[in-house]
């Protein structure tokens, strides 16, 4: 479920409600009604849903959030596999006292992820020049993976962002796949970090894969021929 940039009210953003888009009035669907369409086309997929603030807030997610025990969280279906909650932290939206406090509360009881996040090259200007990209990325990163069991060990889930030549914050500066110093290297790093080598080297991979290329090349190539004999026979 898209982002919400111009719903400011928690009640608007799970019922629906007027907002003003453009100058003009328009009525907003609440996401416990799109949750709701959603599961009705028979899709029991996880939903993400992000919060207030272009999905910065997601504080109305906590336990008691406007004294409702479950805060503004969705209500699934019993055949839907459940909703994850997207924040997306940037320098502009402050460090770790600002996630503590937005984000921090719903980690603790709902799915979490940080769908976008990161430093782009501009951001020591957001700064004041007082933070640089190896504070902040490897305090939200630290954060993210709650190593200082903060959070008692359990991290958040996080995407790598982004994969994209003309969109910020950049993880490369080019499809050469040089990584960007301020973003894309810290990423990476963090990443190999994890050691999550996988059980088979990258050549028996290759290999199986060739043959199963190979073998389904091999499979429609003869049903296509089977099917010109068919064609051809029809004619005659």
């Amino acid at each position: 479920m898209k982002k919400p940039t111009t719903v400011e009210q928690w009640d608007v953003w799970y019922n629906g409600g007027q907002i003003i888009v453009g100058g003009e009035e328009v009525t907003a669907i609440g996401h416990q009604q799109l949750l709701n369409e959603i599961r009705k086309q028979g899709a029991n997929n996880i939903c993400i849903a992000g919060g207030l603030n272009w999905a910065f807030d997601i504080s109305g997610f906590a336990d008691g959030y406007n004294e409702r025990p479950n805060g503004y969280r969705l209500i699934d279906t019993a055949e839907g596999h459940g909703v994850m909650y997207d924040s997306h932290a940037y320098p502009v939206k402050g460090a770790k006292t600002a996630w503590d406090t937005i984000i921090g509360p719903v980690r603790r009881v709902a799915p979490v992820i940080i769908g976008e996040w990161g430093w782009d090259s501009s951001d020591k200007n957001i700064s004041g020049g007082d933070c640089t990209s190896d504070i902040w990325m490897n305090q939200i990163m630290n954060w993210m993976d709650d190593t200082d069991n903060q959070y008692d060990g359990i991290p958040v889930n996080w995407t790598a962002w982004n994969l994209h030549m003309s969109s910020s914050p950049k993880m490369l500066y080019s499809w050469d796949y040089k990584t960007t110093a301020y973003n894309g290297t810290h990423i990476k790093n963090r990443l190999l970090s994890y050691n999550t080598a996988p059980e088979k080297s990258l050549t028996v991979y290759i290999q199986q894969i060739s043959a199963q290329t190979m073998y389904s090349e091999a499979i429609l190539l003869h049903r296509v021929r089977l099917r010109l004999n068919i064609l051809m026979n029809a004619e005659m």
